[in-house]
């Protein structure tokens, strides 16, 4: 994968030799990272589509079919730039809806405390591997719901987190009722959702920052963290060298 600036606030992406470039438009001036998620979305969803034609090509289809939503019950780690993002999705819906959502998150969090999973609002993604692996296997197990889960599809399915883009198999879907199955078939594809993580951190190497989904909108009304501004090009640029990196 390969990116050029081409003309001002114009990236392109090539994946491949045979593909056609794809053009992103990207904002102008300095930004905080929270405008370049559109662009985000279009580059992981073309990563992700190249990933499929590759497996395809192989003779292995994807299963997952609308309605299918045990990925849904997952423990998805939401970036700092994401869980702002759709904070303010959540923020900006019309009453009753809004109110519903808002109680499906503390159903969820209550699910966690009640099974042990509990924890602190913060930065989630700096939880150790080892513990968050353990974490999102016990809450898998519960079979909580996405808060934004509707009659077994994604409510928000065009907003939904970079994680959840390349979450597809090529084995039988009733495999992954049990995600340590070792008959489940994961999706090849280059981990976008690690990858933006790391977008915001000055620090060498970067330092993760993020939250668990469940607690996305506590974290995002008491987040005081600063907004730095940049470039379009320069926060993509620091999203396709997390990307190799990761």
């Amino acid at each position: 994968m390969t990116t050029q600036r081409k003309e001002p606030h114009t990236l392109t992406l090539q994946l491949g030799e045979t593909a056609d470039p794809l053009r992103i438009v990207l904002p102008s001036g300095d930004i905080p990272a929270e405008e370049i998620l559109p662009a985000l979305r279009v580059m992981t969803n073309a990563v992700i589509d190249h990933a499929i034609a590759a497996t395809q090509a192989k003779g292995r289809p994807i299963s997952c079919r609308s309605g299918c939503a045990t990925c849904c019950r997952h423990l998805v780690l939401l970036s700092d730039i994401e869980a702002r993002v759709l904070a303010d999705l959540v923020a900006g819906m019309p009453e009753p809806r809004r109110s519903t959502i808002q109680a499906r998150f503390t159903a969820a969090q209550q699910r966690m405390a009640e099974a042990g999973l509990a924890e602190p609002v913060g930065n989630q993604a700096s939880l150790p591997v080892d513990h968050l692996h353990k974490l999102a296997y016990r809450y898998f197990q519960q079979r909580i719901d996405c808060p934004f889960l509707e009659d077994e599809q994604c409510s928000i399915y065009a907003d939904r987190p970079l994680a959840c883009r390349k979450l597809a198999v090529t084995s039988p879907a009733e495999f992954c009722a049990d995600p340590v199955d070792e008959r489940v078939t994961n999706l090849r594809v280059a981990p976008v959702g690690a990858a933006v993580l790391l977008v915001t951190s000055d620090e060498a190497p970067p330092q993760p920052a993020g939250v668990l989904l469940p607690y996305m909108l506590d974290w995002a009304a008491a987040d005081t963290s600063p907004r730095p501004r940049r470039g379009a090009d320069q926060w993509m640029q620091r999203f396709v060298e997390r990307l190799a990196d990761s």
